[in-house]
């Protein structure tokens, strides 16, 4: 059966691995189609099929075509539609829908008569945030992800401190002196309410630390300020 002569098949995976140096690479960037394709060795080969290598000692069917009537089967987790099988007399084609990341290693086109014949194609994805796309100079791949994070909590720090500056409350009621009115730029209050459409509360607490000079000099206030974020 199918199952029996895929195993028989891949078993012979760990053999060829030691001449992968002979693949020839295919690079696309994430998101883009690509097709993989391999010469058809055999007219009369009566089992076809793709599979990719995930580890020294396992590989993955990916589908496998019966030539008599060019039937294809998806092996288990490549039913989604993003793979596609396909041939003519001359190649064995491996069409595969927005390519992400992951999808790079070496593939096997295998061909299955007598014994089991190989072709490899060693597939690198390239991470092309979108973001990234006008700037061909940079190597925006890997560390995209991280870069934008950092940034979020940078613009988030930013705007918490300019909203505590801005308000500058006093909290000196020892001396008697009165909170002073503060305002609030209604293009930050705008930025805080249109943050990822979450509500956000931030509640600030104030304290004075004083440190008093010599009567020549002023006393000096140190507000530290706590910044609390939640987010419901």
């Amino acid at each position: 059966g199918m199952n029996f002569t895929l195993i028989a098949t891949l078993g012979f995976c760990n053999l060829f691995w030691i001449s992968v140096s002979g693949s020839h690479t295919v690079e696309v960037r994430q998101g883009e189609e690509v097709t993989l394709r391999c010469s058809n060795i055999s007219e009369y080969s009566s089992l076809t099929f793709w599979f990719k290598l995930v580890s020294r000692t396992k590989a993955s069917c990916i589908s496998v075509m019966f030539r008599a009537d060019r039937r294809v089967a998806y092996c288990e987790g490549f039913h989604s539609g993003s793979f596609e099988m396909s041939s003519n007399s001359s190649t064995i084609f491996l069409k595969i829908r927005r390519v992400a990341v992951s999808d790079s290693g070496l593939y096997f086109c295998g061909f299955f008569t007598i014994f089991p014949v190989f072709n490899v194609i060693r597939l690198h994805v390239k991470g092309k945030p979108s973001f990234c796309l006008d700037f061909h100079s940079q190597e925006c791949d890997g560390m995209a992800n991280l870069i934008l994070a950092l940034l979020t909590v940078f613009l988030i720090n930013v705007i918490i401190a300019l909203a505590v500056r801005m308000r500058k409350l006093q909290t000196a009621a020892a001396e008697g002196q009165k909170p002073q009115g503060s305002t609030v730029n209604p293009l930050l209050l705008s930025c805080f309410q249109n943050l990822d459409s979450e509500e956000a509360v931030m509640t600030l607490y104030a304290g004075t630390i004083r440190n008093r000079r010599p009567a020549s000099q002023e006393e000096v206030e140190t507000h530290v300020f706590y910044a609390l974020w939640t987010r419901e």
